[in-house]
């Protein structure tokens, strides 16, 4: 009798895809980290000592130093003069030959860093006022990042060479150049900064929670609001009704206020 064909052989089963492959072993190792970024102490455990150094004034520093106090973060606040800076700068103490610096100690390390805007996001992380989730970091980053945007021609009528502009010939013509920013420039600004304030319908510029972002507007704002610079009107903030809204809702917390009262006091004394 013819033989038994033999059965077929199970076909072998298909192996899992290179890009399968990959997404499991990522989510492994992100298990992993997850793991032992909770066995970690927080950086805030870690970090300590902390010093900001700057001018005795607001501009960079404001939004910093209100940060530390939101946040409940004790710092020194050093307020340097000019020729102690002139001094630093010669001695090469400073990264990037720029103010502010956040000097502190971390896992025994000293370290010295400058930047405003990473210093802020890392004060903002080590006192909870920097979103943990990413998307709502990354608005808070693009509001950051937009008020920024307000620093380059507010600078370039205080030290045009730095701008690539020639000085100005008189006071006439730096009067002329502020003039455009307060009729122009800062307005066209200013709108766009109401409508994101609008949008978002809290009163602060991400969320429903004060975060480094609404400390960074309110330092620009207040700015402005003060008459800080000659030939831009101390109300042209009126105009934009959040924004003035902002200065004082950031204003009411009660650190900020606590703050303010002590640096006043400080002034007479």
């Amino acid at each position: 009798s013819p033989s038994a064909s033999p059965s077929p052989s199970p076909s072998p089963s298909p192996s899992p895809s290179l890009g399968l492959r990959l997404r499991l072993r990522l989510s492994t190792m992100m298990r992993s980290r997850a793991l032992l970024m909770a066995a970690l102490p927080s950086p805030a455990a870690t970090a300590k000592n902390f010093k900001l150094t700057y001018f005795d004034f607001h501009a960079r520093g404001e939004a910093l130093r209100l940060a530390f106090a939101v946040g409940g973060l004790e710092f020194e606040d050093e307020r340097i003069s000019r020729p102690t800076w002139a001094k630093m700068k010669a001695s090469g103490a400073a990264p990037f030959n720029q103010l502010p610096l956040l000097t502190f100690e971390a896992n025994g390390t000293e370290l010295t860093v400058a930047q405003s805007g990473a210093i802020l996001r890392y004060v903002g992380r080590l006192t909870g006022l920097y979103p943990t989730d990413a998307l709502e970091a990354l608005h808070v980053d693009a509001a950051i990042d937009y008020i920024e945007e307000f620093q380059p021609p507010i600078m370039a009528t205080i030290f045009p060479a730095r701008y690539a502009h020639e000085d100005f010939p008189d006071e006439a013509a730096k009067m002329a150049a502020r003039a455009r920013l307060a009729a122009e420039i800062l307005p066209a600004r200013l709108a766009m900064a109401e409508a994101l304030l609008e949008a978002n319908g809290t009163g602060w510029v991400c969320g429903d929670d004060v975060t480094v972002a609404d400390l960074k507007w309110y330092s620009q704002f207040a700015r402005l609001a003060e008459g800080d610079l000659d030939g831009v009107p101390a109300d042209l903030l009126d105009a934009y009704p959040k924004c003035r809204a902002l200065v004082d809702k950031v204003e009411a917390i009660p650190s900020v206020h606590a703050w303010q009262e002590a640096e006043r006091a400080a002034k007479k004394g």
